[in-house]
Protein backbone atom coordinates (compact mmCIF):
# COMPACT_ATOMS: atom_id res chain seq x y z
CA UNK A 1 0.00 0.00 0.00
CA UNK A 2 1.30 3.43 -0.98
CA UNK A 3 2.10 5.75 1.94
CA UNK A 4 0.35 9.12 1.83
CA UNK A 5 2.41 12.26 2.07
CA UNK A 6 1.97 14.68 4.96
CA UNK A 7 0.52 17.18 2.50
CA UNK A 8 -2.15 14.69 1.37
CA UNK A 9 -3.04 13.85 4.96
CA UNK A 10 -3.30 17.56 5.85
CA UNK A 11 -5.51 18.20 2.79
CA UNK A 12 -7.86 15.36 3.76
CA UNK A 13 -8.07 16.69 7.30
CA UNK A 14 -8.84 20.18 6.00
CA UNK A 15 -11.55 18.83 3.67
CA UNK A 16 -13.14 17.05 6.66
CA UNK A 17 -13.14 20.25 8.70
CA UNK A 18 -14.61 22.14 5.74
CA UNK A 19 -17.40 19.59 5.45
CA UNK A 20 -18.51 20.32 9.01
CA UNK A 21 -18.01 24.09 8.89
CA UNK A 22 -18.72 26.31 5.86
CA UNK A 23 -16.54 29.06 7.37
CA UNK A 24 -13.49 26.78 7.34
CA UNK A 25 -14.39 25.82 3.76
CA UNK A 26 -14.65 29.47 2.67
CA UNK A 27 -11.52 30.71 4.44
CA UNK A 28 -9.14 27.76 4.10
CA UNK A 29 -10.24 26.06 0.88
CA UNK A 30 -11.67 28.96 -1.13
CA UNK A 31 -9.23 31.49 0.35
CA UNK A 32 -11.88 34.10 1.17
CA UNK A 33 -11.81 36.58 4.02
CA UNK A 34 -15.13 36.79 5.87
CA UNK A 35 -16.34 39.28 8.45
CA UNK A 36 -17.94 38.16 11.73
CA UNK A 37 -21.51 38.65 10.47
CA UNK A 38 -20.92 36.40 7.46
CA UNK A 39 -19.36 33.75 9.68
CA UNK A 40 -22.37 33.83 12.01
CA UNK A 41 -24.79 33.60 9.07
CA UNK A 42 -22.95 30.68 7.45
CA UNK A 43 -22.69 28.67 10.64
CA UNK A 44 -26.30 29.24 11.70
CA UNK A 45 -28.02 28.90 8.33
CA UNK A 46 -26.91 25.32 7.71
CA UNK A 47 -28.87 24.09 10.74
CA UNK A 48 -32.13 25.94 10.11
CA UNK A 49 -34.89 25.41 7.58
CA UNK A 50 -35.43 29.18 7.35
CA UNK A 51 -32.90 31.84 8.24
CA UNK A 52 -33.66 35.50 7.62
CA UNK A 53 -30.80 37.68 6.42
CA UNK A 54 -31.59 41.38 6.11
CA UNK A 55 -28.36 43.45 6.29
CA UNK A 56 -27.54 46.71 4.53
CA UNK A 57 -25.84 47.33 1.19
CA UNK A 58 -22.31 46.02 0.62
CA UNK A 59 -22.57 43.54 3.51
CA UNK A 60 -21.66 40.50 1.43
CA UNK A 61 -25.05 38.80 1.10
CA UNK A 62 -24.40 37.48 -2.39
CA UNK A 63 -20.97 36.18 -1.41
CA UNK A 64 -22.39 34.43 1.68
CA UNK A 65 -25.17 32.72 -0.27
CA UNK A 66 -22.74 31.77 -3.07
CA UNK A 67 -20.43 30.18 -0.47
CA UNK A 68 -23.34 28.08 0.81
CA UNK A 69 -24.15 26.89 -2.71
CA UNK A 70 -20.54 26.05 -3.53
CA UNK A 71 -20.08 24.34 -0.15
CA UNK A 72 -23.25 22.23 -0.52
CA UNK A 73 -22.35 21.21 -4.07
CA UNK A 74 -18.71 20.46 -3.26
CA UNK A 75 -19.73 18.04 -0.51
CA UNK A 76 -22.84 16.85 -2.40
CA UNK A 77 -25.54 17.37 0.19
CA UNK A 78 -28.70 19.41 0.54
CA UNK A 79 -29.28 22.02 3.19
CA UNK A 80 -32.51 22.08 5.24
CA UNK A 81 -35.29 23.77 3.29
CA UNK A 82 -33.55 23.54 -0.09
CA UNK A 83 -35.67 21.92 -2.75
CA UNK A 84 -35.02 20.60 -6.20
CA UNK A 85 -36.71 22.97 -8.66
CA UNK A 86 -39.46 21.54 -10.82
CA UNK A 87 -40.44 22.88 -14.20
CA UNK A 88 -43.61 22.46 -16.18
CA UNK A 89 -43.32 19.65 -18.64
CA UNK A 90 -40.63 17.77 -16.71
CA UNK A 91 -41.39 14.24 -15.66
CA UNK A 92 -41.33 13.56 -11.94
Amino acid sequence: MKKQSEETIAWKRLKGQGRRDPVVFAEKILGLELHDGQKLYLRNSIHKKHYLLCPSNQWGKTVAVAILHIWANYYKFKLPGWQIPTHRGMQK
